[in-house]
């Protein structure tokens, strides 16, 4: 397969390091896509859902400090900040101080937000399922294991 034609680069001039890159970021445009159109009416963005998942199925009873959660959901913190307001204003989320550090704020889901996500969460299932299901176990497998590795790699 010609994947930097699939891609859409100039066959006389493509650099064969450049191929694994775009195609995460080609592939993962298309995830992303797919899962924001299931999410929409909703009211939710993939990242608000990262957000109310990972303090649901990640978080400790007293919250996430803010640092771990943008961590964790892959956004800056300036911009975190700005999501959490309008998170909070919704009313998916609180902001509770830090018990012995007042620079922190811990953040939890809010009960609305809970039952937002347990009455989604089976298309969400569905809909990563889905995509998913366009690689065979075999071929997940082995893009799992070249994802983990490369992560490890990049991380180090």
């Amino acid at each position: 397969m010609k994947e930097y034609e699939l891609f859409g680069m100039d066959p006389e001039v493509y650099r064969q390091y450049e191929l694994p890159v775009l195609g995460v970021a080609l592939v993962y445009r298309l995830l992303d896509n797919a899962v924001a159109k299931y999410l929409g009416p909703f009211g939710l963005s993939v990242t608000k859902f990262n957000v109310l998942a990972v303090l649901e199925y990640q978080g400790r009873p007293e919250g996430l400090s803010q640092v771990e959660l943008s961590r964790k959901v892959i956004i800056t913190a300036s911009n975190m900040a700005r999501l959490l307001e309008r998170m909070e204003k919704e009313g998916l989320i609180e902001r509770h101080p830090h018990k012995t550090d007042r620079r922190v704020n811990l953040i939890k889901i809010t009960g609305k937000a809970k039952k937002l996500l347990a009455s989604l969460w089976d298309g969400y299932d569905g809909t990563v399922k889905k995509l998913a299901g366009r690689l065979t176990k075999e071929e997940q497998a082995a893009v799992s294991g070249l994802m983990a590795k490369w992560f490890v790699k990049l991380k180090a």
